[in-house]
């Protein structure tokens, strides 16, 4: 007799507790990628105005630390994100990649400390992921 044992969701032995939230965009990857790159866009996605450049860090003015680990120009920006309170930094991800009819934006949190740090995490990034798309979407097209 075989004990399965019990997966838990976004939880991984290399990365730990994850979280990766998506969104379709109705405008193209270079605009989403210059919104994403404004001080509207990375107070929306980060929590405060930050300028994205290879190894860039700060403290905005909430208190969360940010340090730009990678860029790949168009595509992806790698971070280390550690909101005031947390006892370690965790690893974001975001990435904007071609859709059909516009763009795809899409946020991953890697080494988040526990499952109620996981869901905490997924309703700030439905949120964000909203108001980015608000802030890229015509007012016609809402």
């Amino acid at each position: 007799m075989s004990i399965r044992k019990e997966q838990t969701t976004g939880l991984s032995a290399e990365l730990g507790f994850s979280v990766a939230a998506s969104r379709v965009l109705s405008i193209g990857e270079i605009d989403a990628w210059k919104a994403l790159l404004t001080s509207k866009g990375t107070e929306i996605i980060l929590g405060g105005e930050m300028e994205i450049a290879e190894r860039a860090r700060t403290t905005l003015p909430n208190g969360t630390t940010v340090e730009v680990r990678a860029i790949e120009p168009g595509s992806r920006i790698r971070l280390a994100w550690m909101p005031k309170g947390w006892s370690r930094p965790s690893m974001l991800q975001v990435r904007i990649a071609p859709a059909a009819d516009g763009s795809i934006l899409e946020i991953r949190q890697e080494k988040l400390g526990d499952v109620s740090q996981r869901a905490l995490m997924q309703r700030r990034w439905d949120s964000v992921l909203d108001d980015f798309e608000k802030l890229v979407t015509p007012v016609d097209e809402r």
